[in-house]
């Protein structure tokens, strides 16, 4: 089955971002998924379908229920969506697979948590801590930094990427922040600074690091057919691909499933990497861009650490990645963060992006989920490419 050219994003939204203490998960849900409904410019009782993900901090059994019952919807899909880190594209994918079979023909795909403000960054690390692996990783205490700074040195040793390469991805990410008032951190910071912030697991220092966050997304996704001259992102390709669940149990440590599911949606929107004008990439860490930018062709292998330093990734740069400053600076409240690229992808392609606006047609999003376990690529473009 193709999904090319069957949907389009019409609508998106975001709630406020950073520490929202008067908000939990649910209401930046709501919040965010209005924002979106009024974007599309369409009635709440047109929306049909609604896929969220759980709510880390205080989940219910039944996610999407809350959200759609709190915004008056009678959904005839619903679906509450938990692929970690990769949800945000697997949604989307998700509501153009449910239209394209006749299940619904808009749906609602929201996410939003506050675990800067109901966990803290300690709370969030230690839970996060917690929900590893009860026999083969929790009981020996290892943290998600940690697994990752394992696999970056890895990637680092193989390939003679230096801590200085890996440090220009969090600074380009924060100069994108500075395009936005609304980024959780947009002060400017040098390779220097990144280098000199504290130790987390080497090689990853402080600002290496996402942020922790509240926040939530939403885009409202409905049939190409219904699209008339308002501003959409088409679905042109979606792929998905799994190779482990633990990262012990990984075929590579420099190299992962994000090549297959690349490979299946650039298949599916019948283009390759060289016509990408705009990426979203999953940026928990800052040398996991690195190895996702390898592993989906947009540069060679081995190649990437060059590829950032020489500004591939800024904006006005080859490819531009994160333009409003990713997890890294702009948020991260947990599984809302793919959709939040997503987002971001959809508002370059609809021209919404403001002072950082950039001429694309066509956009990609990458996520990313436990350590390189779940991997899910989106293909966006203009009505002009559908």
């Amino acid at each position: 089955m193709t999904l090319r050219g069957t949907a389009a994003i019409i609508g998106i939204g975001e709630s406020e971002i950073g520490r929202v203490p008067e908000r939990d998960g649910v209401g930046l849900t709501v919040d965010a998924a209005r924002r979106a409904i009024d974007d599309a410019g369409v009635a709440t009782s047109d929306v049909d379908g609604v896929i969220t993900t759980p709510v880390f901090v205080k989940p219910y059994p039944r996610q999407a229920n809350v959200v759609a019952e709190q915004l008056g919807i009678r959904p005839r899909f619903q679906v509450t969506w938990q692929n970690s880190g990769a949800s945000g594209c697997s949604m989307i994918g998700g509501a153009a697979a449910a239209i394209r079979a006749g299940l619904a023909s808009t749906v609602l795909v929201a996410s939003g948590d506050n675990e800067l403000s109901g966990l803290g960054s300690d709370g969030t690390i230690a839970e996060l801590a917690r929900q590893r692996d009860p026999d083969l990783e929790a009981p020996h205490g290892l943290t998600v930094p940690a697994l990752f700074a394992m696999v970056i040195r890895a990637y680092m040793h193989r390939y003679g990427v230096s801590p200085e390469q890996a440090a220009a991805v969090a600074v380009t990410m924060r100069e994108h922040a500075g395009y936005t008032d609304k980024a959780q951190m947009s002060e400017p910071i040098t390779v220097d600074d990144v280098l000199a912030s504290p130790m987390v697991a080497s090689p990853l220092r402080r600002l290496d690091c996402s942020l922790i966050s509240d926040g939530a997304a939403a885009a409202v996704v409905t049939s190409a057919a219904r699209v008339d001259d308002r501003p959409a992102a088409f679905v042109l390709g979606f792929g998905e691909g799994y190779s482990h669940e633990l990262i012990i149990h990984s075929p590579s440590l420099t190299t992962f499933a994000a090549v297959e599911s690349g490979r299946r949606a650039y298949e599916m929107a019948r283009i390759g990497p060289p016509e990408i004008d705009v990426a979203g990439i999953y940026d928990c860490f800052s040398g996991v861009v690195l190895i996702e930018l390898e592993d989906l062709g947009l540069c060679p292998t081995g190649e990437a650490g060059a590829f950032v330093t020489d500004g591939g990734i800024r904006i006005g740069g080859t490819i531009p990645v994160n333009t409003n400053g990713g997890l890294l600076s702009y948020c991260h409240p947990g599984y809302p963060g793919g959709l939040f690229h997503v987002v971001e992808v959809a508002r370059q392609l609809m021209r919404k992006a403001d002072r950082r606006q950039i001429d694309a047609e066509v956009g990609l999003v990458h996520n990313m989920g436990g350590t390189f376990s779940t991997n899910s690529t989106l293909i966006l473009g203009t009505g002009s490419t559908r």
